[in-house]
């Protein structure tokens, strides 16, 4: 630990950085003065996403190698600031620390969090967990699918802003811009179809707590995906900091072309943890899931309303 680091300190400067990103420091003041406002309709000539209320997010490095691999958004509980990781491959809202919230009511299972305010949205209340064994100093919690479900949430890549919103307020002209792909909400994750080397599959989930990939899978899958017989052939090699510690990882290229709602991604690279063979098949019951590496210049968009689609504008919609 460095001598005279002061955690809170470090957090009001984390905090202040995503004020200066934004444009302002609404997330940061009292809970009253950052209730959205009112959406206005957008210039003809305004990006797709100004007509949304919407709060930004910044990348979080896993490494030198890997500066994009988090998202990071600012998010306002019971009127005060903190820094989560936005992560749809987890099914809850976790937070980190033991920190003491004892304005929080203790429920059979986790606590009930009030006043959420994220992505532009409020949310009355949350069902949260905590995870006390992982340290909070820079970032406080995780924002899972959990409180997303039943709403949409659009991902501007480009302007670095997410918007949650109801279905009935997704403006006209960003469903029409979009490329969509059938998706489906089950066992707590976001599953997209897509089609793998030409073959369709139902069983990736679209994880934003993997932006740094675009493809990761079991190995067996990851096997018949590269044309790899073994992990031993892969041509690349990266180490990732999970909560449960260090996990290496090997890649290879699709061996064919990834297709995401019309668009065709030629030989994306897909990464696997030789170690952990079966995480996938056994934990989400998919072949693995589908990260934001392939996203970056684009929006997103997560449809988790009973009508499940995952969107995509691309730069030249």
């Amino acid at each position: 630990m460095i001598r005279g680091y002061n955690p809170a300190m470090r957090l009001r400067m984390f905090v202040a950085m995503f004020a200066l990103l934004s444009g302002s420091v609404g997330f940061a003041q009292d809970a009253a003065k950052t209730q959205p406002k009112p959406a206005k309709a957008p210039k003809p000539d305004a990006p797709l996403t100004d007509a949304l209320t919407c709060s930004p997010f910044l990348w979080g490095a896993d490494g030198p190698s890997r500066p994009q691999a988090k998202m990071l958004v600012p998010v306002t509980i019971d009127g005060k600031p903190f820094v989560y990781q936005l992560d749809t491959g987890s099914d809850e809202v976790a937070v980190y620390g033991g920190r003491s919230h004892p304005e929080w009511k203790p429920l059979a299972q986790g606590v009930r969090m009030t006043d959420l305010q994220f992505a532009g949205a409020t949310l009355p209340s949350v069902v949260a967990y905590a995870q006390t064994a992982v340290p909070d100093t820079e970032v406080q919690g995780v924002i899972g699918l959990d409180p997303m479900v039943g709403k949409v949430l659009v991902i501007d890549f480009p302007r670095r802003r997410v918007c949650l919103v109801e279905r009935a307020d997704l403006p006209v002209n960003v469903v029409h811009a979009a490329q969509w792909s059938n998706a489906e909400v089950r066992h707590g994750k976001f599953f997209v179809r897509a089609d793998v080397n030409g073959k369709r599959s139902n069983r990736l989930v679209y994880d934003t707590g993997a932006s740094g990939d675009a493809l990761v899978m079991d190995v067996e899958p990851w096997k018949t995906a590269t044309g790899k017989s073994d992990p031993k052939e892969a041509t690349g090699h990266f180490r990732s900091q999970l909560a449960g510690g260090s996990v290496d990882y090997v890649t290879a290229p699709l061996s064919g072309d990834l297709t995401v709602a019309n668009h065709v991604y030629e030989h994306p690279e897909v990464a696997t943890a030789v170690d952990r063979e079966r995480d996938y098949t056994d934990i989400f019951q998919a072949d693995g899931v589908l990260g934001n590496a392939l996203f970056h210049d684009s929006i997103v968009i997560l449809d988790l309303t009973a009508h499940a689609r995952f969107g995509l504008i691309y730069p030249a919609n």
